[in-house]
């Protein structure tokens, strides 16, 4: 059985291979020659036959290899219970001893191949020599460790077993799948779905620290909570507002490129942002909303639930009244992005902040929600610190947009 899923793996790779090679290759050469993209046919006599049969030719032989591992998957897969083997003899940590769950226990590795450069870790990881032996918390649970060193530092609680992930990647895909044929009805349930148990999920994800230490062995103890940049939503969160970062630089260079490339005035005469009020508005509405978040930080660190429920709901009203003023000011100046680049671009930045404002809305509502079922406090508070870091970098992406969208009137 072994031989036969190794066997039919390596066709499944040569096939997948082979078939993306041969469907992708000669796409470079149609599109040359004129081929338009998304089309499901094509005129005939541009001496594009060759390469769209060649590259049907390789989607089906791409499709043999996928359907290789469906095959391989089918026959083989079963609950193995306890797998201990490395048939080739690699040195990294995959090859470890594995459960259904996972291995026994976690190693401290200092190398790129710790199999290689200690033998007998493999025993020892399956006989429970290293951390988290056996179960500390009485739940599921991982250790979080610092990222530089990969020191311990808490043990995480984990989610029990649930469906709610499996329904939110079933509506996400029935949203996505549905909207590429305008199904919009069928799209809007199905990204229904997914919210409601993308947020029930998220419900149970951050369990109240209950004030103890863990032997996890090797004479470490550790707790079960942290905030703050010790915590791994905290740089999660920082990810996220990097990868938002990265975006938004790529919408500000639009604009600043469709400026140098244009010729004449930027904007042309008579699509100028006259309107000025509605910005202003914007302007302060956002800073405001900032500065709400703030004062929730404040409430929260002083017990005071009334000033942190108040703030966080005056935050999210000062959000939408940004958005409405920004969107004003574009619409009451009769810009239409159809008929220039200033146009296009600044109402693609403005958009682009309703997409937070969207977004933001949903996060401080369910900061709220945790607030008012008990499950947030000065301590357990990484729900609300993972939306402010969130909060507060829209507000300044809001602030960038508007003066870039104005920039032109500073020249």
């Amino acid at each position: 059985s072994r031989r036969l899923s190794e066997h039919m793996g390596t066709w499944a790779c040569a096939l997948m291979f082979a078939g993306v090679n041969l469907a992708f290759f000669p796409m470079h050469i149609s599109g040359l020659l004129g081929m338009p993209r998304r089309v499901w046919t094509y005129p005939d006599g541009y001496g594009l036959e060759l390469f769209n049969l060649l590259s049907t030719i390789g989607a089906f032989v791409f499709a043999g290899g996928v359907l290789l591992v469906l095959l391989d998957l089918l026959l083989h897969f079963r609950p193995a219970g306890k797998v201990d083997a490395n048939p080739w003899g690699a040195g990294s940590l995959e090859w470890l001893p594995q459960e259904n769950y996972a291995i026994r226990s976690i190693p401290s590795v200092t190398s790129r191949d710790p199999l290689w450069d200690n033998p007998d870790l493999r025993r020892g990881v399956d006989e429970g020599r290293y951390y988290l032996p056996g179960v500390a918390t009485g739940y599921r649970e991982t250790i979080v460790t610092s990222p530089i060193d990969a020191r311990p530092q808490y043990v995480l609680r984990l989610p029990g077993p649930s469906w709610l992930p499996v329904l939110s990647g079933i509506g996400t895909a029935v949203f996505f799948l549905a909207l590429t044929v305008k199904w919009f009805v069928v799209a809007g349930a199905g990204g229904l779905v997914a919210l409601i148990a993308i947020f029930k999920w998220l419900w149970n994800s951050d369990p109240a620290p209950s004030d103890k230490s863990y032997d996890i062995g090797g004479d470490v103890r550790l707790p079960d909570y942290a905030s703050g940049t010790r915590s791994h939503s905290w740089w999660g969160i920082v990810v996220l507002v990097l990868v938002d970062a990265s975006i938004f630089a790529c919408a500000i260079f639009t604009f600043f490129y469709l400026w140098t490339v244009s010729v004449g005035d930027f904007p042309p005469r008579g699509l100028e942002l006259a309107v000025v009020g509605p910005s202003i508005a914007a302007i302060a509405s956002w800073f405001a909303s900032g500065a709400a978040f703030v004062s929730a930080n404040r409430a929260l660190a002083r017990g005071s639930s009334a000033g942190f429920n108040a703030s966080i709901v005056a935050a999210i009203l000062l959000l939408w009244a940004a958005f409405a003023s920004s969107v004003y000011a574009l619409s009451g100046a009769s810009l239409d992005p159809t008929a220039h680049g200033y146009a296009a671009s600044a109402y693609l930045l403005i958009v682009w902040q309703g997409v937070h404002a969207i977004l933001l809305t949903f996060m401080g509502t369910f900061t709220l929600a945790r607030a008012w079922a008990g499950r947030l406090d000065m301590v357990h508070r990484n729900t609300f610190d993972n939306t402010r870091i969130l909060w507060l970098y829209s507000c300044a992406q809001a602030l960038i947009a508007l003066f870039v969208i104005h920039s032109p009137r500073f020249s």
